[in-house]
C-alpha cells in the first residue's frame, strides 16, 4: 500500500523532534522513507513543491545521493507552480486516487474539502479520517501513532 507523505510536515517535525527549532530538515525524507518500507511495509511517495528536491542546492553529498535514489525509485513527487497551500489539496488528492494513506501530523486537512458539495465532503472527511497517520520521530526513528510496525 502507498503511504502518501506530506514532505514540507515532516521536515519541519523531524528537525523539533531531534531537538531543533522546527526549521526545514531534508533528512526527514529518507528516515521517512527507510522506516516506512522496513518497519510498516509502506510504499512512501513523499510530496513536496519542488524546490525542496532542488538536487544543486543540496550541499551535503551523502543526503544529495539518498534524494536522488528516492526520485529515480519513485518516491518524490515534485510538485511545480503550487500556491501557499495548494500542496495539501494535490496530496490528498492524488491519495485518495490511489487508494493511499496520508502521513501528516496536519490536522486541518479536512478544510481542503470545504468547497465540495456537501456529499462529497462528508465521503472524502470520512475517508480521511480512516486514511490519515499521524507520526513523531523518537531518536531519529518514524513512529506511526496509528499503525504497528510490521517488524521492529
Amino acid at each position: 500500500m502507498n503511504a502518501v507523505v506530506d514532505g514540507p510536515n515532516l521536515g519541519h517535525a523531524y528537525d523539533r523532534d531531534m531537538g531543533g527549532r522546527g526549521s526545514f530538515n531534508l533528512a526527514a525524507f529518507l528516515q521517512a522513507a527507510s522506516d516506512l518500507k522496513k518497519r510498516y511495509k509502506l510504499k512512501p511517495v513523499i510530496i513536496a513543491p519542488y524546490h525542496y528536491f532542488q538536487m544543486d542546492r543540496i550541499r551535503d553529498t551523502l543526503l544529495r545521493e539518498g534524494i536522488q535514489a528516492m526520485n529515480d525509485n519513485g518516491e518524490l513527487l515534485p510538485l511545480y507552480r503550487e500556491g501557499r497551500g495548494k500542496d495539501d489539496r494535490h496530496m490528498l488528492l492524488w491519495a485518495y486516487r490511489n487508494h493511499s494513506k496520508i502521513v501528516s501530523n496536519d490536522l486541518r486537512l479536512h478544510e481542503h474539502f470545504e468547497d465540495l458539495p456537501q456529499e462529497e465532503r462528508i465521503k472524502a472527511q470520512k475517508w480521511l479520517r480512516e486514511n490519515q497517520l499521524t507520526y513523531k520521530f523518537i531518536r531519529g526513528e518514524l513512529v506511526l501513532n496509528e499503525m504497528l510496525p510490521v517488524s521492529v
